[in-house]
């Protein structure tokens, strides 16, 4: 029998981004690295989390992303889009 956790994942600014239930080990842990993939406003992601022991939580480990990484064209005015256009050099003079 398999037995599970809800574990929080962090975004790399350290702000909680989601809960989810992660199945654990024989040793009763969980992976020490995740990765998840679903759209994000309107484009797809991929997240990498590593695990992070959190003495005193309950249970005492959290997710903290790693890296991520986009697929699709960003949302036209969003920063990202700007710093694409910014390094492209067709920046409006």
């Amino acid at each position: 029998m398999a037995y599970t956790s809800e574990i929080r994942f962090y975004d790399r600014d350290g702000e909680h981004w989601m809960t989810v239930e992660i199945e654990l080990d024989e040793a009763g842990q969980p992976p020490e690295v995740v990765q998840l993939a679903g759209p994000e406003a309107g484009r797809g992601i991929q997240c990498q989390f590593r695990r992070e022991f959190r003495p005193g939580g309950d249970p005492p480990w959290a997710y903290v992303e790693v890296s991520r990484s986009w697929r699709g064209e960003p949302t036209p005015g969003s920063p990202e889009a700007l710093q694409r256009l910014l390094e492209s050099g067709k920046w409006p003079h």
